[in-house]
């Protein structure tokens, strides 16, 4: 399984879509818990605006949100593509590092 990414653009932003893919993400992990390794980062700010990476574990669960978020297959991101931890388990952190 592959890396996911969902490009967010400034307007999106602007529109909260962040929080509607939070509250789907949440309404997973309440109705069917989360694998392990599941996890989702934000990439930095850019002038376009930033990108969700999904991680190979995330992706079969959340496939609805990204085909609905018009996500794609991605590389891995290295640590400086990444902003913050968005959802899901601190430990996928070291997936960053392999």
């Amino acid at each position: 399984m592959k890396w996911c990414r969902i490009d967010l653009t400034r307007e999106q932003i602007a529109k909260d879509v962040r929080d509607e893919i939070l509250k789907e993400l949440i309404f997973l992990k309440d109705s069917q818990g989360l694998p392990k390794g599941f996890g989702v980062f934000e990439g930095r700010l850019t002038e376009k605006g930033l990108s969700l990476y999904f991680t190979p574990n995330t992706a079969p669960l959340s496939n609805n949100i990204i085909y609905n978020y018009k996500g794609t297959p991605c590389e891995k991101p290295s640590k400086e593509d990444i902003e913050s931890f968005f959802y899901g388990y601190d430990s996928t952190w070291s997936l960053l590092d392999s």
